[in-house]
């Protein structure tokens, strides 16, 4: 990755704090969950044996379920900690991808978990999606603007041409010196 002429890259937005609270609920409740569906599963399967050994016809399909939820949850909970990397990162086009199939799993083999999943997945569609249309770009100083604010030293009439955004997420790009400009969302130059 290139530098800026003060040599460091400009400052990355941190991550959403919302988007970590609910990654930091997410986690120990899916070892939660998958403890929790582990002991429903060894009763179901108890369950099984015994019914089956007095000669009651009984089906292992409680057995079975519990048995995968308990392996789904398991593996969300391994998974986590790789998606709220990539959520600290903001690689927001590769975190959606992994995360609707763990939602999606989520709510079929756990209610609770697939909603805050889904939660954190809506939360970064709203912020990948980037400031509404129409809205002017932000310059120093917090004031609306036609164009990025200059970076600091520069001197001369002429200003950074106007309108630069992002291939990759399509958010409004951050003028860095001349000629290039940074993605705070994508932490990437374009």
């Amino acid at each position: 990755m290139a530098s800026s002429a003060s040599g460091a890259p400009p400052a990355v937005p941190s991550e959403d704090p919302t988007i970590r609270s609910l990654f930091d609920f997410a986690r120990p409740l899916a070892l939660v969950l998958a403890l929790l569906a582990g002991l429903l599963f060894l009763v179901s399967a108890v369950l099984f044996v015994i019914r089956t050994a007095v000669g009651v016809f009984s089906s292992p399909f409680g057995a079975v379920y519990w048995l995968i939820t308990a392996i789904v949850n398991y593996l969300i909970w391994k998974e986590l900690p790789a998606l709220q990397s990539l959520a600290a990162q903001r690689q927001y086009a590769a975190l959606k991808e992994r995360m609707l199939l763990w939602a999606i799993l989520g709510v079929i083999f756990f209610l609770i978990e697939g909603v805050l999943l889904l939660l954190v997945y809506v939360k970064i569609e709203t912020d990948s999606a980037g400031p509404p249309a129409g809205t002017p770009p932000v310059g120093a100083g917090g004031n609306p603007t036609t164009s990025p604010a200059p970076p600091p030293g520069a001197t001369g009439a002429a200003g950074p041409p106007v309108g630069r955004f992002c291939s990759q997420c399509g958010a409004p790009a951050t003028y860095v010196e001349p000629g290039r400009y940074y993605c705070p969302h994508c932490s990437r130059y374009v």
